[in-house]
């Protein structure tokens, strides 16, 4: 198993190395571990309020050396906009994954830093399967054209980014940079539904039969970003006659489990966007598989397809970079022609700081891979 290392030895990959001692007999799912983890890392969990704060302690005996900040807490702040104003107050000592439609204001603050750095992230939109107008490649690929990726990149994330077809980082060795993108075509999109057999009606919207093609756009509230990018896309759906509506939702609602109702999990939404990240190893089974369509795994769109299953299996069980850096090629550009989801970009992430602090040195896959070196 090639991803045995990144899967099971590095925080990227949800370690699977848990503490025996403390979860030998219990049901997993509801053990008081969940609450308050026991790790490795150079931070002990204190107290997890959830929806409000994580706060740790340094943790002396780690391997890496003695952590040079004695407590740490992680607000959990929904808003955006808050988390900006709490910055410039200096109630709170870093912002932490600035969004893209505000870091060139936020590195503005006095007497902070502002840090960019290239990642593994990539943002997205993606489509609901079980939809059956979505379930038609030819409605996906006509809404890919009536997306306008670059003025997204430039007018919502300000150039932040690499503005990239597909969701393996062009910092990866499997990275394809051919894999298809489709232009902003308003007459190919037309087509397209036209073929499929939506017909424009007098309402301006498109009808097959007694459908109209209208979706809901899931989203988080506080997020200005995406705001300003929906409004953008529902003007470019409308002029192929296409009604979107947009409703948004808190975030633990949004992104909560299967068993818990959330709305991405659980496929409550025709389009929804958001962030994933893939580890060193850039294995996306979990994203893509058919095994994976969620409870099962986070294949939250309920896309299937057994050439791309194979590739992925043949990639995982060979150690021969190059076979599995043809094999993750092969996926990059079927999920191309597929369109299960639009990549809007390969983020550059930011964090902003007070300039006290030092050691902050983010990488691609982990923002503190190294905590125990920040001082203040």
């Amino acid at each position: 198993f090639a991803p045995f290392m990144d899967r099971f030895f590095t925080p990227v990959g949800n370690p699977a190395i848990l503490p025996k001692h403390l979860l030998e007999g219990q049901e997993i799912n509801h053990a008081a571990y969940n609450a308050l983890p026991v790790g490795t890392g150079p931070f002990k969990y204190v107290r997890w309020a959830r929806q409000n704060e994580v706060v740790m302690e340094a943790n002396d005996a780690y391997w890496g050396g003695k952590p040079k900040l004695r407590r740490i807490i992680f607000k959990i702040i929904p808003d955006t906009n808050t988390v900006a104003s709490q910055m410039r107050t200096h109630e709170l000592d870093a912002f932490v994954r600035v969004p893209t439609s505000g870091w060139q204001d936020v590195r503005t603050t006095p007497d902070t830093t502002t840090i960019g750095y290239d990642t593994n992230s990539y943002g997205h939109i993606d489509f609901n399967f079980e939809n059956p107008a979505l379930a038609d490649v030819r409605v996906r690929q006509a809404l890919a054209h009536a997306i306008d990726t670059e003025t997204l990149w430039r007018k919502v994330d300000h150039e932040a980014g690499h503005l990239d077809a597909t969701m393996i980082s062009h910092l990866s060795w499997a990275y394809d940079p051919r894999a298809p993108r489709y232009a902003f075509d308003f007459k190919e999109a037309a087509a397209l539904l036209e073929a499929a057999g939506w017909h424009m009606g007098s309402d301006n919207l498109r009808h097959k039969g007694a459908a109209v093609l209208h979706f809901t756009f899931a989203g988080t509230v506080g997020n200005p970003g995406l705001d300003a990018r929906v409004v953008l896309i529902e003007s470019w759906f409308k002029q192929i006659g296409v009604a979107l509506d947009y409703k948004k939702y808190p975030t633990n609602q949004m992104f909560a489990s299967y068993a818990a109702g959330g709305i991405i999990a659980t496929r409550k939404y025709d389009l929804a966007s958001y962030a994933w990240s893939l580890g060193p190893d850039p294995d996306p089974t979990n994203l893509v598989a058919c095994s994976k369509i969620s409870p099962k795994g986070q294949n939250y769109m309920g896309y299937c397809n057994p050439r791309v299953d194979a590739l992925l299996q043949d990639a995982a069980t060979h150690y021969d970079r190059d076979r599995r850096r043809k094999d993750l090629i092969e996926v990059q550009e079927i999920m191309g022609r597929d369109v299960p989801f639009i990549v809007l970009s390969q983020r550059t992430d930011h964090i902003t700081f007070n300039s006290d602090f030092h050691g902050i040195d983010p990488g691609p896959t982990m923002i503190f891979w190294d905590p125990q070196e920040i001082s203040n």
